[in-house]
């Protein structure tokens, strides 16, 4: 079957929870009112600047910078990540999947540590091939980069496998390193986003997904 590589946050976690909470909960603590958490999530989806969320919420705009390190502090420890769920229907796939072990997750991180910690939490660590996660601080229109630079370490020339993701990152890391792209909506990007990036495959709910995956699993490279 054809080498697959997947993000964490959004094909295989819910996370809207965690970053929800965690947005509620800063904004309390910095004097704020928060928004109706659909109102914040659609935003988040949207790529609204977290400047107009704040303000929208009450905060003053000179709290932005305490408000990015606050939730870069938060967001990888045990109070929040304990809101992820994996959706049902990987687990329902992943429980008799000859992908299982077979898949190679790759995330930015600032805590491999924590990662690690929450994956066997999950009971999902034997789900992959490897873990590859690099730093979760690299930003711009090259984010992309910090990812291609772990799975070509690891792995070389991976050219005919697939790149399975939520955001504009992981499929510009996909197209970087030769793979096909799979973008799935229901993650932390609207689809008119990922749409722009052109991939090859647009999945709108888990089931979708896993459908594609089983059927990829009876193929031969």
């Amino acid at each position: 079957m054809p080498k697959l590589f997947i993000d964490l946050d959004g094909p295989i976690l819910d996370v809207s929870v965690k970053y929800c909470q965690v947005y509620s909960d800063l904004v309390c603590e910095l004097g704020g009112v928060p928004l109706a958490i659909q109102d914040y999530w659609c935003r988040k989806r949207s790529r609204v600047p977290d400047s107009e969320t704040l303000q929208a919420s009450d905060v003053a705009g000179a709290e932005l910078p305490r408000f990015r390190q606050l939730r870069k502090d938060r967001i990888e420890t045990q109070d929040y990540w304990k809101f992820d769920r994996v959706w049902p229907e990987m687990l329902d796939l992943m429980a008799t999947s000859p992908l299982r072990g077979k898949l190679v997750l790759v995330t930015l991180r600032n805590r491999p540590d924590a990662l690690e910690e929450e994956l066997a939490a999950l009971g999902i660590r034997d789900w992959f091939e490897a873990v590859l996660s690099t730093n979760g601080d690299a930003a711009g229109p090259d984010r992309h980069s910090a990812k291609v630079e772990i799975v070509s370490r690891k792995f070389g020339n991976v050219n005919g496998g697939w790149f399975i993701g939520d955001t504009e990152t992981d499929l510009r890391a996909g197209n970087a390193l030769g793979l096909r792209r799979a973008a799935v909506t229901f993650g932390i990007r609207e689809a008119a986003l990922l749409e722009k990036e052109n991939p090859e495959e647009l999945f709108h709910h888990p089931s979708e997904m896993t459908r594609w995956l089983e059927s990829l699993a009876h193929q031969t490279l």
